[in-house]
Protein backbone atom coordinates (compact mmCIF):
# COMPACT_ATOMS: atom_id res chain seq x y z
CA UNK A 1 0.00 0.00 0.00
CA UNK A 2 1.77 3.23 -1.02
CA UNK A 3 1.34 6.20 1.71
CA UNK A 4 -0.93 8.68 -0.35
CA UNK A 5 -3.77 5.97 -1.55
CA UNK A 6 -7.36 5.95 -0.23
CA UNK A 7 -7.73 2.69 0.52
CA UNK A 8 -8.90 1.61 3.61
CA UNK A 9 -6.19 -0.04 6.27
CA UNK A 10 -6.07 -3.39 5.98
CA UNK A 11 -6.81 -5.76 8.90
CA UNK A 12 -5.00 -8.05 11.13
CA UNK A 13 -7.38 -10.89 9.27
CA UNK A 14 -6.23 -9.08 5.71
CA UNK A 15 -2.79 -9.18 6.59
CA UNK A 16 -2.73 -13.13 8.06
CA UNK A 17 -4.57 -14.08 4.45
CA UNK A 18 -2.38 -12.39 2.48
CA UNK A 19 0.15 -14.05 4.26
CA UNK A 20 -1.05 -17.68 3.71
CA UNK A 21 -1.97 -17.49 -0.03
CA UNK A 22 2.02 -16.08 -0.27
CA UNK A 23 2.88 -19.05 1.67
CA UNK A 24 0.55 -21.31 0.03
CA UNK A 25 1.83 -20.15 -3.89
CA UNK A 26 5.48 -19.59 -3.06
CA UNK A 27 6.23 -22.37 -0.78
CA UNK A 28 3.86 -25.01 -0.98
CA UNK A 29 3.50 -25.18 -4.94
CA UNK A 30 7.29 -25.74 -5.38
CA UNK A 31 7.49 -28.25 -2.85
CA UNK A 32 8.28 -31.69 -3.49
CA UNK A 33 6.72 -33.64 -0.56
CA UNK A 34 9.40 -35.31 1.34
CA UNK A 35 8.88 -36.29 4.77
CA UNK A 36 12.03 -33.87 5.64
CA UNK A 37 10.06 -30.90 3.87
CA UNK A 38 7.00 -31.73 5.92
CA UNK A 39 8.41 -32.00 8.99
CA UNK A 40 9.39 -28.05 8.48
CA UNK A 41 5.85 -27.60 7.58
CA UNK A 42 4.39 -28.65 10.30
CA UNK A 43 7.19 -26.62 12.38
CA UNK A 44 5.91 -23.36 11.25
CA UNK A 45 2.25 -23.91 10.37
CA UNK A 46 0.42 -20.90 11.92
CA UNK A 47 -3.05 -20.70 12.73
CA UNK A 48 -5.10 -17.34 12.60
CA UNK A 49 -7.82 -18.25 14.92
CA UNK A 50 -7.76 -17.25 18.68
CA UNK A 51 -6.84 -19.56 21.34
CA UNK A 52 -10.51 -20.72 22.55
CA UNK A 53 -9.55 -22.03 25.78
CA UNK A 54 -10.11 -25.74 24.99
CA UNK A 55 -7.05 -26.76 25.96
CA UNK A 56 -6.90 -25.08 28.87
CA UNK A 57 -7.33 -26.67 32.53
CA UNK A 58 -7.96 -26.39 35.68
CA UNK A 59 -5.56 -28.32 38.74
CA UNK A 60 -5.67 -27.21 42.55
CA UNK A 61 -2.49 -27.47 44.83
CA UNK A 62 -2.50 -28.39 48.19
CA UNK A 63 0.10 -26.00 49.93
CA UNK A 64 2.39 -26.76 52.90
CA UNK A 65 0.28 -23.86 54.58
CA UNK A 66 -3.34 -26.07 53.93
CA UNK A 67 -4.27 -22.97 51.61
CA UNK A 68 -5.59 -25.04 48.38
CA UNK A 69 -4.61 -22.83 45.06
CA UNK A 70 -6.78 -23.33 41.86
CA UNK A 71 -4.75 -22.87 38.35
CA UNK A 72 -5.56 -22.75 34.81
CA UNK A 73 -2.60 -24.34 32.69
CA UNK A 74 -2.20 -25.32 29.46
CA UNK A 75 -2.49 -29.06 28.74
CA UNK A 76 1.03 -30.10 27.62
CA UNK A 77 2.47 -28.22 30.74
CA UNK A 78 4.81 -29.77 33.19
CA UNK A 79 3.44 -29.35 36.79
CA UNK A 80 6.77 -27.41 38.02
CA UNK A 81 6.01 -24.95 35.05
CA UNK A 82 2.32 -24.55 36.17
CA UNK A 83 3.35 -24.61 39.91
CA UNK A 84 6.07 -21.71 38.90
CA UNK A 85 3.86 -19.58 36.93
CA UNK A 86 1.48 -19.55 39.90
CA UNK A 87 4.53 -18.74 42.31
CA UNK A 88 3.64 -21.25 44.44
CA UNK A 89 6.51 -22.67 46.83
CA UNK A 90 7.91 -24.98 44.91
CA UNK A 91 12.05 -24.56 43.92
CA UNK A 92 12.31 -26.42 40.72
CA UNK A 93 16.38 -26.33 41.33
CA UNK A 94 17.45 -27.72 38.31
CA UNK A 95 15.04 -25.92 35.99
CA UNK A 96 13.19 -29.02 35.38
CA UNK A 97 16.59 -31.32 34.04
CA UNK A 98 15.52 -33.86 36.62
CA UNK A 99 18.65 -33.30 39.09
CA UNK A 100 17.30 -32.72 41.99
CA UNK A 101 14.24 -33.32 43.75
CA UNK A 102 12.92 -29.84 44.93
CA UNK A 103 9.75 -30.39 43.04
CA UNK A 104 8.27 -33.03 44.31
CA UNK A 105 4.65 -33.69 44.60
CA UNK A 106 1.93 -35.94 45.44
CA UNK A 107 -0.05 -37.43 42.93
CA UNK A 108 -3.48 -38.57 44.02
CA UNK A 109 -3.20 -42.56 43.68
CA UNK A 110 -5.55 -42.81 40.64
CA UNK A 111 -3.87 -40.44 38.67
CA UNK A 112 -0.49 -41.66 39.74
CA UNK A 113 -1.55 -45.07 38.34
CA UNK A 114 -2.59 -43.55 35.33
CA UNK A 115 0.46 -42.19 34.24
CA UNK A 116 3.39 -43.54 32.55
CA UNK A 117 5.88 -45.22 35.23
CA UNK A 118 8.62 -42.80 36.50
CA UNK A 119 11.97 -43.29 34.70
CA UNK A 120 15.35 -44.36 36.57
CA UNK A 121 16.84 -40.84 36.33
CA UNK A 122 13.42 -40.17 38.25
CA UNK A 123 13.52 -42.28 41.09
CA UNK A 124 16.88 -41.88 41.40
CA UNK A 125 16.07 -38.40 42.42
CA UNK A 126 13.18 -39.58 44.37
CA UNK A 127 15.35 -41.35 46.38
CA UNK A 128 16.84 -38.06 47.06
CA UNK A 129 13.67 -36.73 48.59
CA UNK A 130 12.14 -36.47 51.76
CA UNK A 131 8.74 -37.80 52.92
CA UNK A 132 8.10 -39.86 49.61
CA UNK A 133 5.40 -41.57 49.37
CA UNK A 134 4.01 -44.09 47.41
CA UNK A 135 2.55 -41.66 45.04
CA UNK A 136 5.33 -39.11 44.80
CA UNK A 137 6.63 -37.85 41.50
CA UNK A 138 8.69 -35.07 40.33
CA UNK A 139 6.71 -32.05 39.09
CA UNK A 140 9.25 -31.87 36.03
CA UNK A 141 8.53 -34.74 34.79
CA UNK A 142 4.56 -34.65 34.36
CA UNK A 143 3.53 -33.15 31.63
CA UNK A 144 -0.34 -32.63 32.12
CA UNK A 145 -3.11 -33.87 29.84
CA UNK A 146 -7.37 -33.54 30.51
CA UNK A 147 -7.26 -36.44 33.20
CA UNK A 148 -5.98 -33.63 35.38
CA UNK A 149 -8.86 -31.55 35.07
CA UNK A 150 -9.98 -30.30 38.31
CA UNK A 151 -7.45 -32.77 40.13
CA UNK A 152 -6.01 -31.95 43.75
CA UNK A 153 -2.13 -32.07 43.97
CA UNK A 154 -0.32 -32.38 47.13
CA UNK A 155 2.76 -30.29 47.89
CA UNK A 156 4.97 -31.78 49.92
CA UNK A 157 5.43 -29.97 54.00
CA UNK A 158 9.54 -29.98 53.07
CA UNK A 159 11.71 -30.47 50.58
CA UNK A 160 15.83 -30.64 50.21
CA UNK A 161 18.24 -29.04 47.46
CA UNK A 162 21.04 -31.76 46.83
CA UNK A 163 22.34 -29.48 44.56
CA UNK A 164 25.85 -28.43 45.01
CA UNK A 165 25.81 -24.25 45.62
Amino acid sequence: FLPFTTTPKPTLEDNMSAVKRLINRSVMKSWSYSPINLIHYNRYKFSTTQNNGNDMITIKFLTQDGEEVETKSKVGSTLLDICLDNELDVEGACGGECCCSTCHVYLPKDLFDSLEAPDEDELDMLDLAIAVKDTSRLGCQIKIDKSFQGRTINLPQEVVNNLPE
